[in-house]
């Protein structure tokens, strides 16, 4: 921002950095002035924003924490950095335009001669959740049966562990049971469900969100009428995080259905995982990429020729 000559800037020292709740956060203000020189101080006001929206209103601005002041006496020479330093303690989430929280990086500079000049830097904060630990590491299963018309259908379904990251993939064993022929291939739909409460000026805002989605077709061996196969659900970089703040509150839900045809009214065995969501690992067996993984013939697309 330039006002009658004077330019005021402020970005990261660290850009290249991941903050945590917590950390302080460093930033580096530039003043540029075409004034041969600057007789009396200047007063640097530094700020914590954090902006924040929901459905009802547009995006508002509050402040966090203190403010602080850094003073820069007799500055003579045309330019000039000052350090800031401000703690967040929550952490960042961009959903979409009817709920997010971002934070701020903000200087004004207070000058008699001068308007007052404002610059601000965003800041990303991230959830510090570490999924390799014990509790997270236990397997989930679960068994429905289901009875229609068509017969009765079987299906267990096991997930080797609690605790992922975005971008990991989902190893899931499949087991499938039918005890009467079906009338095409079975479909298996993943998702994550993400719910999110964020409160700001009393206001409490809960949203259910779908950030991960996959789907398969499958075919019953038509001898056995069974099917036993390792799924792998990828886990796209947009998943959220879970989170638990004073401002935010993210939890997740790994939630698997199996249509037994491709007709609209087909029944459904459906099944829900919590799952654990996390920022960073310390090591430990990962699923990073389906490359780690060991590859599985894809099931051949359902014709009904065949």
């Amino acid at each position: 921002m330039t006002i009658d000559g004077t330019e005021l800037a402020i970005s990261l020292l660290e850009p290249d950095r991941k903050y945590y709740p917590g950390d302080v956060v460093l930033g580096v203000v530039n003043i540029l002035t075409e004034k041969s020189s600057i007789k009396r101080s200047i007063v640097l006001e530094l700020e914590g924003i954090v902006r924040t929206a929901c459905k009802s209103e547009e995006l508002s601005t509050l402040t966090i924490g203190l403010k602080g002041a850094t003073r820069h006496p007799n500055i003579d020479q045309k330019e000039s950095d000052a350090t800031a330093i401000h703690h967040f303690g929550s952490s960042t989430y961009e959903g979409d335009s009817k709920a997010q929280i971002q934070y701020q990086l903000h200087v004004i500079l207070k000058k008699g001669w001068l308007k007052r000049l404002k610059a601000s830097h965003p800041v990303k904060i991230w959830e510090r959740i570490d999924v390799d630990v014990p509790e997270l590491h236990l397997p989930m299963e679960k068994y429905k049966q289901l009875h229609n018309p068509s017969g009765v259908i079987e299906a267990m379904i096991r997930v080797p562990r609690r605790g992922f990251c975005p971008d990991d993939v989902v190893p899931i064993e499949l087991h499938i049971n039918h005890y009467t022929r079906p009338k095409g291939p079975l479909t298996v739909y993943f998702y994550v469900l993400q719910k999110i409460c964020r409160e700001a000026k009393g206001y409490i805002m809960t949203e259910n969100r779908v950030t991960a989605t996959a789907s398969s077709f499958l075919i019953l061996d038509p001898d056995t009428l069974r099917l036993d196969l390792p799924l792998l659900f990828p886990l796209q970089s947009l998943v959220n995080p879970n989170t638990k703040t004073d401002l935010l509150t993210i939890s997740s839900k790994l939630k698997i259905q199996i249509k037994l045809s491709e007709e609209e009214s087909s029944e459904k065995i459906k099944m829900t995982f919590p799952i654990v969501i996390g920022t960073y690992n310390s090591g430990g067996l990962r699923w990073r990429t389906v490359d780690t993984l060991p590859l599985y013939e894809p099931a051949p697309p359902y014709s009904a020729d065949r």
